[in-house]
């Protein structure tokens, strides 16, 4: 009973494996064969040879044109072609924002020269320095972050114009 089951499993995951191939394309450009393979509903950005910026859900591609968000671009139109990755670019930036924060702090209150002989002093010594350095850390943790998010640096092109 366990091998017929085994054997129904493998065959079912075998035909679905099947049916969801790469479309035959007619396109030579590795760049655009991978524009072309993406999954529909993929956020992408789209700039072209314009200087036109479209944010857009990935409809379909073929040889000549993508088609994103109902608007039809023909390949010669098109610079270049970024999935986006906001939620990494996030994530990443809250990753810097924290880490210069860090680095800031450490900076700040960091021992420096005594020059009295009682040993090493905070660079940082008074209440009103410390409410400096606590917000410069806030600021970074909030708006680098953001910042990444926005700007989505972490994507990169999977399509740029030869």
């Amino acid at each position: 009973m366990r091998t017929l089951l085994l054997a129904t499993v493998l065959l079912a995951t075998g035909a679905s494996a099947q049916t969801t191939a790469a479309p035959a394309t007619n396109s030579t450009d590795p760049g655009w064969l991978k524009v072309e393979t993406l999954e529909l509903g993929k956020r992408l950005h789209v700039n072209t040879k314009t200087h036109t910026h479209i944010d857009c859900l990935f409809g379909k591609a073929d040889a000549e044109s993508l088609t994103c968000g109902g608007v039809v671009f023909q390949k010669d139109q098109i610079q270049s072609i970024k999935p986006s990755h906001r939620t990494r670019s996030t994530f990443v930036g809250l990753g810097v924002g924290y880490g210069s924060a860090v680095a800031t702090t450490a900076i700040a209150f960091a021992g420096g020269q005594d020059h009295n002989g009682f040993g090493s002093t905070s660079r940082c010594n008074s209440i009103g320095c410390a409410t400096a350095i606590a917000f410069v850390d806030l600021t970074l943790i909030i708006a680098t972050p953001i910042i990444f998010h926005v700007y989505d640096l972490t994507s990169t092109s999977i399509y740029k114009a030869p």
